[in-house]
């Protein structure tokens, strides 16, 4: 590719040489012409002075005869100039010379642009931009890009897009290529890994594998609070029926999980396991030992929520700026009741377990706000006690 666009420039400085001599020789020329055109007009001047008596016969004819001796001087310079000037001007070999140099250039430029690939993002960030691509368009481009480029980050790209497409043999060799690329000693591994073994587990069916289990251990020795492998592990040993290894295990998911959904799907399987194995919260204590419930009420005529809004959610303790227990939540989310637990504290050392009244706080903003916690103050309600069961409404205004 290289050796191309070298033998392009070096076309395009010979087109541009030969452009500057045609000039300089037309110009050249011109320069010739002038002083025939200058004798010829000055030579009808002198003729009509002499008419109306401004100059004398004798001054004329001086004049007359070094005008000639001009003249005989240009003539002699044109034709001694001729073979080269005007040959060049007669002859069309540099006009069709500069044509072919600038069709090689144009034709050989769209042709590098296309093998390069240029054109295909382009034309994808034009989609992108204009929100008419398609998982197709999506799915094609990254093929393309791990293909061309074949760097670890482009195939983990393409096999996180197969895995929302649930095309999971094909994510686990993309996954695979990942890892052989990834330099070694990576911050990415983990993740690689743990997102490889996620597409070995729904590829069987959602059961675990020796495969599986391979790698969440590897996960686990880098990044022992990794949540997605605990979890993975957690289903491992469930399968094997080792119910208190897979409530330990889906304990520390959880609590490491920033995820409150993902948290509560923990925590709904950690029941299961309790419940499978028969193992009492004397054997193993509940995870959530202190909870909170609320509902967002809102006067629908004049609150219409936007698709690109978010709410947070969160508990203060008596004094305390910072929240001991904070949820994301999602304007879909607000018909069911919101859960603040003692595991929601993401932003203080405390949490709800270690307060007794707190004050709930509703909070708008917007999901591309670089910072959340800018957003307004929509819904407060202050000294709410822990201890009750009770759901807490929360009005809020705009």
């Amino acid at each position: 590719m290289m050796l191309l666009w070298l033998v392009m420039a070096l076309m395009i400085a010979a087109s541009l040489l030969f452009f500057f001599v045609y000039l300089q020789k037309s110009l050249q020329q011109n320069s010739d012409e002038n002083p025939l055109n200058f004798i010829a007009a000055r030579t009808s001047e002198i003729a009509q002075e002499q008419e109306i008596g401004r100059l004398t016969g004798q001054e004329a004819g001086v004049l007359l005869h070094d005008l000639e001796e001009e003249k005989t001087f240009s003539s002699a310079k044109a034709q001694g100039d001729s073979g080269h000037g005007a040959g060049a001007k007669k002859s069309p070999l540099t006009r069709y010379f500069l044509l072919g140099v600038f069709a090689c250039v144009a034709l050989g430029s769209v042709s590098l642009y296309q093998s390069l690939g240029y054109s295909k993002e382009v034309l994808f960030s034009q989609a992108l931009a204009a929100k008419t691509n398609t998982p197709k368009m999506t799915l094609d481009f990254l093929k393309y890009r791990s293909e061309r480029y074949d760097r670890a980050e482009d195939w983990y790209y393409l096999a996180n897009d197969l895995m929302s497409l649930e095309q999971y043999p094909q994510a686990m060799a993309a996954f695979k290529k990942a890892l052989v690329k990834l330099p070694v000693g990576s911050a990415d591994q983990a993740e690689v890994m743990v997102r490889y073994a996620q597409a070995i587990f729904y590829n069987n069916g959602n059961v675990s594998s020796p495969a599986m289990i391979a790698l969440v251990d590897k996960v686990l020795a880098l990044e022992p609070k990794n949540a997605t492998a605990l979890g993975l592990k957690g289903v491992a040993a469930f399968d094997q029926q080792a119910y208190l290894e897979a409530v330990l295990n889906w304990q520390a998911a959880a609590r490491y999980n920033e995820n409150a959904s993902e948290r509560q799907t923990l925590l709904a399987a950690i029941q299961n396991a309790r419940q499978a194995g028969g193992i009492s919260y004397q054997q193993v204590p509940a995870l959530v030992t202190q909870q909170i419930a609320l509902r967002v009420v809102w006067d629908k005529s004049k609150i219409q929520w936007q698709a690109d809004d978010v709410l947070l959610v969160y508990a203060l303790a008596s004094g305390d700026r910072m929240p001991i227990a904070i949820r994301r939540v999602y304007p879909e989310e607000l018909n069911r009741p919101i859960i603040l637990t003692n595991l929601d504290n993401l932003m203080s050392k405390q949490s709800l377990a270690d307060a007794k009244n707190v004050t709930l706080v509703v909070k708008l903003s917007k999901i591309t706000a670089k910072d959340l916690t800018k957003g307004q103050v929509i819904g407060i309600k202050k000294d709410v006690p822990l201890n009750t069961r009770a759901i807490y409404p929360i009005n809020v205004t705009l």
